[in-house]
């Protein structure tokens, strides 16, 4: 996929513009007035794109970066841009023949450069594009919960060695956030999936503290400085809040897609790696403890929105779901798609208008019962309509 191509709807379905650029795709983030797309830009250069509403390109930023990285994640901030760069070029395998000098550091792993001794990096960028500090994140020594080497000879256990990454990438969903003076920047290991996110400060650039590697997943922002971090795998099941300073304030015995209304309540349905399903819709309680609602068949969800009622409205196993303040759940829509089929986030329009993307196809439904889209601190995935999680931030 070497082509972005962003387009502009009504709520009838009909294409009002479209634009393209060079590159695979990345979110884009929105403004009121701008939609910015990254891209390659010529000779090399890696640019933001913004595109107004009536699909003409606007403004154009060049980001500055080193050789041989490549974009893992990017917001707006509002003076300018937070990236995340990672120390590969996914799908782009240096020939044999040339560049012999890198050999030495650019051993390659399904179609991915992975330069040894280099790290992640983190930068925020003024609206012309230009540094005002950077730093690395390096993600040294993984270890896999629960992993241990079996002696042939004695049948022993004991740990497993720590592993060092082989190729970074970013910790997705959400491997980027930023809350009032924190940026939370997640890394993770492709081989593995074990991530680490890292805490820095807004203004400074200073790195703060970062997590105990394991295996994160969803993540969203629930004050100003405050985290949510779920993990999922290798037996692990949980969600921790942490503060500015990084410290796990709380702990939930679950993971779930979240989302935060305007009083704090964080609710959603589990994210789980399991068949049959064993997930339901849960709240989480403010001590620690966890709400169970209705269960949930099939496996594939989009990420929901929560309406100013409390109702959060998703589409799983084959059908679009609502389940209200009262954790009671209906069936508002069935599909043609089984349950097998991508799903995108929800977003949550004016009149009741629901719109998401199953496989390749654009849904717009309209579900009068739904009210607008809550005001709270994460009301849907990526923080808001506007997809670009950043909350609680000033001009400097």
């Amino acid at each position: 996929m070497n082509t972005t191509a962003v387009c502009g709807f009504d709520l009838t379905g009909r294409m009002l513009w479209r634009q393209s650029f060079p590159g695979r795709p990345y979110p884009p983030r929105l403004t009121a007035e701008n939609v910015w797309i990254p891209h390659h830009g010529s000779f090399g250069r890696f640019v933001v794109s913004a595109v107004n509403t009536a699909g003409k390109r606007v403004n154009t930023v060049m980001l500055e970066r080193v050789p041989f990285e490549d974009l893992g994640a990017f917001v707006l901030l509002p003076d300018g841009f937070v990236a995340l760069w990672l120390p590969a070029v996914p799908g782009h395998v240096l020939p044999r023949n040339q560049f012999g000098h890198l050999a030495r550091w650019l051993p390659t792993e399904r179609g991915r450069t992975t330069p040894r001794r280099r790290d992640a990096r983190l930068v925020r960028y003024d609206e012309a594009g230009g540094t005002r500090w950077s730093i690395s994140l390096p993600l040294r020594e993984l270890f896999v919960p629960g992993a241990v080497v079996i002696t042939v000879k004695t049948g022993k256990e004991r740990p497993s060695p720590p592993l060092r990454p082989r190729t970074l990438e970013a910790g997705y969903p959400d491997p980027l956030l930023v809350s009032g003076s924190r940026v939370a920047a997640t890394v993770a290991d492709y081989s593995t999936g074990i991530a680490v996110t890292f805490f820095v400060d807004t203004e400074t650039g200073q790195l703060i503290d970062e997590t105990v590697p394991g295996p994160s997943h969803n993540k969203a922002i629930v004050g100003p400085e405050k985290f949510l971090i779920g993990f999922a795998g290798y037996g692990e099941v949980m969600t921790a809040q942490c503060d500015a300073t990084g410290a796990v304030t709380r702990l939930w015995p679950t993971h779930a897609q979240m989302l935060v209304d305007n009083e704090g309540v964080i609710s959603g349905p589990e994210s789980e790696n399991v068949l049959p399903s064993r997930s339901q819709f849960v709240r989480f309680g403010s001590d620690g403890g966890v709400q169970r609602g209705p269960p949930l068949s099939g496996y594939y969800t989009t990420y929901p929105a929560l309406d100013s009622d409390g109702t959060a409205v998703f589409w799983r196993d084959g059908a679009l779901r609502a389940v209200d303040a009262d954790l009671r759940v209906r069936e508002l829509h069935s599909t043609r798609h089984g349950q097998h089929a991508v799903p995108s986030r929800v977003l949550l329009l004016e009149d009741g208008h629901v719109v998401f993307a199953l496989n390749d196809e654009l849904l717009i439904l309209r579900e009068p019962g739904l009210r607008k889209l809550s005001d709270g601190i994460w009301p849907c995935g990526d923080g808001g309509l506007r997809g670009n999680p950043v909350k609680f931030c000033r001009s400097a």
